[in-house]
């Protein structure tokens, strides 16, 4: 097949083309390594500049629509219709928010192309969505869409029984990671390529620490941790919000911002790995990253009860604390640095097996248009 990519150039606190990083940059990679042709459009909202990248196999198109006001949507409306004539795509795949669900049918339906819409997160959660007007044209976007592709299973649910999909196929495509850069390290030589301490128990978690995410769980049960036992280590690492400023400590450990390539290395240098989350439009549909990346490198963990993590823990709950509740973190922390074992049937998926799903269902797709076809006519 012949795919076209497009999405945003900046996603979950990463750019794809400078990072290298996540779904949107592996998947289009993985298809690519499956023998199909594939182009990227990368739209920047920041003023970056434009140009062609080709850090791996796929050729991205880096376009702006910067400043993200009439003129620039329409001047990104007719590089995406520009590019669509000179790839000819088979098929495009769509992801990174609602307004690249609506530009994506809107170019896809002039042109005459069929469009699967990736949902990463549930994006009406996003702040692009308070705008009037988007969250209803983003749903009936997702109506005119050849199909959906989905991170988990609750958004799954969620796409199915409110935006009146009908028949439309929705195929549940999760996170994953690159298992040749995620897998165990030795905690020893994790933590001094860290520089952190040795001879103690860390616990610990990455990603966005601030308030929404539910960041105010961890610093209450390490201060309650902290008071039970004297070796006890907190590292964070990630972007935050000022909340994550508000607890000092000895033994926490901030190590600012991470690069992709020292993750599993924090990962790996923990005793125990901590997935906050909070009930929320956001918490309730995410499928976090950071969950393979800690699987992968094989460090026990404790997540929030809440959305995917509830269900991919829910034949054993003992890995998963209430929301809210510092205590309750603390305990379930406790229970794992005593001994409890992570549970033996979780595995880290491969980039590959995500991008089998996205493949056979735009196969579907492209096959359902071809002359002759039940769904051509």
């Amino acid at each position: 097949m012949n795919i076209l990519v497009a999405t945003k150039r900046r996603y979950t606190g990463k750019d794809l083309l400078d990072h290298q990083y996540g779904r949107l940059f592996e998947i289009p990679e993985a298809l690519a390594d499956q023998g199909h042709r594939v182009t990227g459009l990368a739209l920047s909202y920041r003023g970056q500049s434009e140009g062609l990248h080709q850090p791996r196999k796929v050729a991205w198109h880096a376009v702006s629509a910067f400043p993200f006001e009439p003129l620039g949507v329409l001047r990104y409306l007719r590089k995406f219709e520009h590019l669509i004539d000179a790839v000819r795509p088979d098929v495009v795949w769509a992801s990174s928010d609602a307004w690249h669900a609506i530009a994506a049918e809107i170019v896809c339906r002039r042109r005459g192309v069929p469009l699967v819409i990736d949902l990463y997160d549930n994006y009406e959660s996003f702040d692009l969505t308070r705008v009037p007007g988007i969250a209803s044209r983003f749903r009936a976007s997702c109506r005119a869409a050849a199909g959906l592709t989905v991170v988990g299973d609750a958004l799954r649910e969620k796409v199915v029984d409110e935006y009146r999909l009908g028949a439309k196929p929705v195929e549940v495509v999760g996170n994953a990671v690159d298992r040749s850069v995620f897998f165990p390290r030795s905690k020893d030589e994790a933590r001094r390529s860290l520089r952190l301490p040795p001879d103690v128990r860390i616990i610990g978690t990455a990603g966005a620490l601030d308030s929404s995410r539910g960041i105010d769980d961890l610093f209450g049960a390490f201060s309650a941790l902290a008071g039970r036992h004297g070796d006890l280590h907190l590292a964070v690492a990630g972007r935050r919000d000022a909340s994550a400023t508000l607890h000092a400590h000895d033994r926490i450990w901030d190590l600012g911002v991470l690069s992709s390539s020292e993750m599993p290395s924090f990962w790996s240098a923990l005793d125990v790995a901590v997935i906050c989350n909070k009930d929320s439009a956001f918490g309730r549909y995410c499928y976090p990253q950071k969950f393979q990346e800690i699987v992968a490198c094989e460090t026990p963990f404790v997540a929030a009860d809440v959305g995917e993590m509830s269900r991919i823990c829910r034949n054993d709950r003992s890995f998963l604390y209430r929301l809210g509740s510092g205590d309750s973190l603390a305990d379930r922390v406790d229970e794992v640095l005593s001994g409890r074992m992570r549970p033996a049937s979780l595995r880290a998926s491969d980039w590959r097996e995500r991008a089998t799903v996205v493949e056979v269902l735009m196969d579907r797709v492209c096959s359902s248009r071809r002359p002759g076809s039940p769904m051509s006519h």
